[in-house]
């Protein structure tokens, strides 16, 4: 693609790209394998202060500020969207619950569904490969320490933010933007070496790794005017709710 072509094609994706949360990547062939049109799009975003955020382990396209207007705590990208601060523990718990074991299946092409392992996998099925755990689990085992009356608001808040799905027999997986705005190396690095353990609640925890204190964030410590702030009930849309998929079976 070139000239008027290339700049009207990348015009429109970084529109796209500013308006909805994400693109699915199987419908934007273009921006994955056309170098002259990453480029022009990269240059047009970067003119703004964002980034085209992707994942090699991610299906969509989305954008988030470049490094240097990230680290500004006024364009904090979880402020911007009213996620309190146990909003976000909670987001870290479900990126290890629903994002690292399909990263996991990915790099040594396993699916954890099959009990009979082959040989030679069929590389779709471990793609495909999604992660879902019953809500009333997460309640079960997390509810305690978030709150349960909160941890059901902010898993209502990360559903229509685009970071996790339910489907209707109310089991939740992984959205289009849990892999692409959290950092999952960093994420994935932590969680191997003990610092969040304490937090996804495995046994015995680290040796030396602090304490994750959620005092004050979770529970009855919150005001009710930040509880109202979270609700499902909000009068005001959200981006996410225009490319938000129906839920599925």
């Amino acid at each position: 693609m070139r000239g008027d072509a290339l700049e009207t094609r990348a015009r429109e994706l970084c529109a796209h790209l500013l308006i909805f949360p994400y693109l699915p990547r199987d419908k934007h062939k273009d921006l994955l394998l056309d170098d002259d049109l990453r480029e022009e799009v990269a240059r047009r975003l970067d003119a703004v202060g964002m980034r085209l955020a992707e994942s090699f382990y991610s299906d969509y396209f989305a954008v988030k500020p470049v490094d240097e207007i990230e680290a500004d705590i006024r364009f904090d990208w979880a402020s911007n969207r009213r996620l309190p601060k146990a909003a976000m523990a909670l987001l870290v718990v479900l990126w290890a619950r629903l994002v690292m074991p399909r990263r996991a299946a990915r790099d040594h092409r396993v699916n954890p569904d099959e009990q009979n392992g082959e040989l030679f996998p069929d590389p779709r099925k471990v793609k495909d490969y999604v992660v879902k755990v019953p809500k009333e689990a997460l309640l079960a085992e997390y509810g305690e320490r978030f709150g349960k009356s909160n941890m059901l608001r902010y898993l209502g808040l990360l559903k229509r933010l685009g970071f996790i799905r339910e489907d209707r027999a109310g089991r939740i997986y992984e959205g289009a933007l849990l892999d692409l705005l959290l950092d999952g190396q960093k994420l994935q690095s932590e969680i191997t070496s003990g610092v969040l353990r304490d937090l996804l609640g495995a046994d015995g925890g680290a040796p030396g790794a602090p304490e994750l204190d959620l005092a004050g964030e979770v529970g009855d410590a919150e005001s009710p005017d930040d509880i109202a702030e979270v609700t499902d009930e909000d009068d005001e849309p959200l981006l996410a709710d225009l490319t938000l998929q129906d839920d599925e079976d």
